[in-house]
């Protein structure tokens, strides 16, 4: 349901602009990787509650999903939406906040004693099964899975969060998330690559196949 599907001759070509440039997008993804270095250490020096930090903390979300989408953008569908739909995850899971505190202002949803029981791995497998199941064959999904997990990763080095179990707080040091999310964007690259065909691209393919000469010499 999360993979994105490999792509036919046919459908490869409609994607050349992404997949010519691939090295550029390895080259985005590690700059955003420094990105988030840089905003997190940024963040790490605010104090907690005001505007700023905010900031920081959505700018540090926003580059992780960068850099775990990136690598494989060119192997799915709809690059653009696929990135968007990583970068969407990463800010999004941080709404209930809201509804946990009950309230829009910052302070409250930034100083409560701990993260709400969404922030878990098996919110993020749900949330990302159910738009593979709205898009299938589009790779929203995987997207999806890719920037909430990178939250919730970079949530584990920053005082944990209820990510197995909603009544237990779970923490790592911030290097060991920081690697383990490098690992996420190999296992998203993976993950879009080991996909089944799209049905649509295949079928494409056989037509241009039948219309083509050589199509008309094979029958």
């Amino acid at each position: 349901m999360l993979h994105s599907g490999h792509l036919s001759r046919g459908h490869r070509r409609g994607l050349s602009i992404w997949s010519r440039h691939y090295g550029l997008y390895l080259l985005g993804a590690g700059i955003a990787a420094i990105l988030h270095l840089l905003f997190h250490r940024a963040w790490m020096k605010t104090t907690n509650g005001t505007a700023r930090r905010a900031l920081l903390d959505g700018l540090s979300h926003g580059s992780a999903a960068l850099a775990v989408t990136l690598p494989a953008a060119p192997l799915v569908p709809e690059p653009g939406w696929f990135v968007a739909a990583g970068l969407a995850g990463s800010l999004a899971l941080d709404l209930d906040h809201i509804v946990a505190a009950q309230s829009l202002r910052l302070e409250h949803c930034m100083t409560m004693p701990g993260r709400p029981p969404t922030h878990s791995f098996l919110f993020v497998l749900l949330a990302s099964v159910a738009l593979a199941g709205l898009r299938p064959w589009r790779g929203l999904g995987l997207g999806l899975f890719l920037g909430l997990g990178s939250h919730l990763l970079r949530d584990l080095g920053t005082g944990g969060a209820p990510a197995l179990h909603p009544r237990r707080v779970y923490e790592l040091a911030y290097p060991a998330c920081f690697l383990l999310t490098a690992g996420l964007a190999v296992i998203g690259r993976l993950l879009a690559a080991s996909s089944p065909p799209l049905p649509f691209a295949s079928s494409a393919a056989g037509e241009a196949d039948r219309r083509s000469p050589v199509g008309d010499a094979i029958a």
